[in-house]
């Protein structure tokens, strides 16, 4: 679920590349724009008036509740559509595609389905296994056809974002991109505010760039309620930081959020990410990933510190993706009555493979997949249902009218960069 939160502050910073790394989608202006064109296409379909049939509606809501506590739902017929004993697993197989003639996007249970080929079409699957231990395997594949654009033009395109923000003078970037991407800024400007944006120029030609954006729930409050009570009460208060370092502990690319205001930092030149605090030296595909969290949860804050893993760029003849793996228990923030549970049980995620999250765009004929894919393992205990209990809520909170209206958010988001991005492009 945070996931389409983090998807929605970046949808912030995409008109910042302005033409330039809209360019990069494709070898020629035309075809740069189909594939751009497509690509928002696919994700404003995605969040269109969005239903489920029965079997998913009750199995994802099962799923949600007992993520953390897979035995209550391990054997419950009505939450799969395939159970395999021979290697201990249960799974469930969705189908999403936009329904033209009720004019909606669909999800259905489908047990045999194929890899998704029309744009906007996808393929989910939830697998949950039992180990030889007692504990439970989570993994969950997601692809999603988003057109033709080449997984290698992704690179190009991020590249052409960096280079477009790059300037021998202090640039401000916000009016640039409000004037570029207009029908952007005012569909995201009822929840997020662009605060600041700035390009400034180093002595050595390279370019740091700092950009702030707050949420306001309140923006959204008149149109969207639900939706505003729960970013009000979800997002608003959280604390997180994010940054990516290499080997000798030189910082990248750093994000720190602390109650609805997000900064976002880097530094760049020719489109390439250097270290933040000065020096030439390239980014490497294999690094370092940090990341802090916590939230407020009735009078406590409850979250982790020091979560470290390895965040690896795979590139390959067809396919580019981003792989986090986490084998590192974090420092945790839990109320102080907790301190009496057994806590070892936390320590499962990150045993062994550990807990992983792929993102990456796979070449298929017809269409390009997006692909996320996420792998984790949960030993059951006192303290791991107590947490489970915390997700539970959140989700209960999302589900119904609040999932409606972000979807609609998300969906007037996309339609509204497509136009942007098609005029940008000279596709008017």
């Amino acid at each position: 679920m945070h996931h389409r939160y983090a998807l929605a502050a970046l949808l912030t910073l995409a008109p910042l590349g302005c033409k330039t790394s809209f360019l990069g989608f494709g070898t020629t202006p035309a075809e740069a724009l189909r594939n751009a064109s497509d690509g928002l296409t696919s994700h404003a379909l995605r969040f269109d008036d969005v239903v489920r049939d029965t079997k998913f509606t009750n199995s994802r809501s099962l799923i949600s509740r007992h993520a953390l506590t897979p035995s209550r739902i391990y054997a419950d017929t009505a939450v799969w559509n395939e159970m395999n004993d021979r290697d201990s697993s249960r799974s469930i197989t969705i189908a999403g595609n936009f329904d033209h003639q009720r004019g909606g996007y669909t999800f259905r249970a489908s047990p045999s389905l194929g890899t998704p080929n029309t744009l906007g079409d996808s393929r989910h699957v939830m697998r949950l296994s039992l180990g030889a231990d007692g504990a439970y395997a989570w993994d969950t594949s997601v692809e999603h056809a988003i057109g033709a654009l080449p997984a290698r033009f992704a690179g190009r395109a991020i590249a052409g974002f960096l280079e477009s923000a790059e300037s021998s003078v202090t640039r401000d970037l916000r009016s640039e991109s409000v004037a570029a991407f207009p029908r952007t800024a005012r569909a995201l400007g009822r929840l997020f505010s662009l605060d600041s944006a700035r390009a400034s120029s180093m002595p050595d030609g390279s370019t740091t760039v700092s950009i702030a954006i707050r949420w306001h729930s309140s923006g959204i409050r008149p149109t969207m309620p639900n939706f505003a009570s729960y970013v009000a009460k979800y997002i608003e208060p959280s604390r997180y930081f994010i940054a990516l370092t290499d080997v000798r502990g030189l910082t990248f690319f750093q994000v720190r959020g602390d109650r609805g205001l997000m900064r976002v930092r880097w530094r760049s030149k020719d489109g390439k990410l250097l270290p933040l605090d000065g020096g030439s030296t390239a980014m490497p595909d294999t690094l370092r990933i940090r990341m802090d969290f916590n939230t407020k949860y009735k009078v406590f804050r409850v979250g982790f510190a020091e979560l470290v893993g390895d965040f690896i760029i795979q590139r390959r003849e067809q396919q580019i993706g981003w792989m986090m793996r986490f084998q590192q228990e974090p420092k945790w923030q839990l109320p102080l009555f907790t301190e009496t549970l057994i806590r070892s049980p936390l320590r499962r995620p990150f045993q062994g493979r550990g807990s992983e999250m792929y993102l990456g765009l796979d070449d298929n004929p017809g269409q390009t997949l997006l692909v996320r894919r996420v792998h984790t393992e949960v030993k059951e205990s006192a303290i791991v249902r107590w947490l489970g209990g915390l997700g539970a809520t959140a989700m209960s909170d999302f589900q119904g009218r609040t999932e409606a209206e972000e979807n609609r958010f998300l969906n007037e988001a996309f339609v509204a960069l497509r136009a942007d991005a098609q005029e940008v492009l000279g596709g008017k």
